[in-house]
């Protein structure tokens, strides 16, 4: 079984284990009138180095403003927003919730049991409001957008196709896609995985379909490339795309003989200079400069990593926790130290601060760069 089928397993078996327990600021300057030709030709001449000065700084700030899109994309939340219980939380890889009139914790649809409820829901990994939900009525994917309470469907996937997103990048959300053909009957005559985006702007789906878009068995990104491995009898091969990229010619070679089937990656900020950065992963967990972080069981947990940090998401270490709890650990991925634990209902991550749900119904804060 590909690692990639265990990564989406590993997301359904704990699901039974949580049921069963501006402008460019540009300043205008006008060009005074003179009376002597001489002084008009040499005040063209400035308007001339201005503009072209200008147009300079409208590219720096261009670029400064892309590495924002990608890198932090709370640029685009109000920064006085208030994280309480009017909120909506999320579980995740499960379900989106939020308290009710009697601050009980049910889901959007007003379930306390989350499990009855019409959705599943997938976080997009680098995105604040963005969500692929999973129908459980006829297992119908889309991209859904949250806004305050309510969810604004994106786009809808093909009927029986599957997306499960690894990232974005810019207006570009990356993720594993499932493509089934069905004939006259409904049966399934073929199938496969492979890596795809949904451009948020254009509203259009492209798929990557070329040379080594059979037998991918992973997918991760940083903010500068998507990566994917390739298995061809027996040989893994690491390729890579530029976020500019439409998948459509043939990717980059990274690795050839790659030793893993799987791969994690991250982006983060050391002072000015933006890091990233791929991992392989093995039986033995993945491999982050002198620390290997085992991989949970797919029935005990998940395991994420984001920024300098990793997290662990198992089952919860309380006396009575509720069916829906979690434990949270969350570790420095490159150092081991140990920094958050706390079992959690919920969570929210705005602002360089981690809102979570936790035993008691209360809304903690922990102060952390995740980006």
């Amino acid at each position: 079984m590909g690692l990639i089928m265990k990564k989406i397993l590993s997301m359904l078996a704990l699901v039974l284990f949580l049921t069963s327990c501006a402008s460019n600021g540009k300043s205008d300057k006008s060009i005074e009138d003179k009376e002597s030709t001489n002084t008009e030709i040499e005040e063209v001449s400035k308007a001339n180095e201005d503009s072209n000065n200008s147009k300079q700084e409208d590219e720096k700030e261009d670029e400064s403003q892309k590495e924002a899109n990608v890198g932090n994309q709370e640029l685009l939340i109000d920064k006085d927003v208030k994280i309480d219980k009017d909120n909506v939380f999320y579980i995740p890889n499960f379900y989106l919730v939020q308290f009710d009139r009697n601050d009980k914790l049910v889901d959007l649809d007003g379930n306390t049991k989350f499990e009855n409820g019409s959705m599943f829901f997938e976080k997009v990994p680098g995105a604040i409001t963005l969500f692929v939900g999973r129908s459980t009525d006829n297992n119908e994917y889309g991209i859904y957008d949250l806004v305050g309470k309510n969810l604004n469907l994106l786009f809808r996937f093909a009927q029986n196709d599957e997306f499960h997103p690894i990232g974005i990048i810019g207006n570009k959300v990356y993720g594993y896609h499932y493509l089934t053909v069905l004939d006259e009957d409904g049966n399934v005559v073929d199938s496969k995985n492979t890596l795809g985006y949904f451009d948020i702007e254009n509203k259009d789906l492209k798929d990557y379909t070329g040379q080594f878009s059979t037998n991918v068995t992973s997918i991760a990104n940083t903010r500068d490339k998507i990566y994917f491995i390739n298995n061809e009898s027996g040989k893994n091969n690491l390729y890579a795309f530029s976020p500019e990229s439409d998948l459509s010619a043939e990717p980059e070679l990274v690795e050839e003989d790659f030793d893993s089937y799987d791969i994690y990656a991250t982006s983060y900020k050391d002072g000015p200079e933006t890091i990233n950065e791929y991992f392989k992963a093995d039986v033995e967990g993945i491999h982050i400069s002198d620390q290997v972080w085992a991989i949970p069981a797919k029935a005990d947990g998940l395991v994420d990593i984001k920024g300098k940090y990793i997290l662990y998401y198992t089952k919860s270490t309380g006396e009575n926790p509720s069916d829906y709890e979690q434990n949270l650990k969350i570790y420095h991925a490159y150092d081991g130290d140990m920094v958050f634990d706390e079992n959690i209902r919920g969570q929210k991550y705005l602002q360089k601060t981690l809102y979570y749900i936790d035993e008691d119904n209360n809304i903690g804060e922990f102060e952390i760069d995740l980006q």
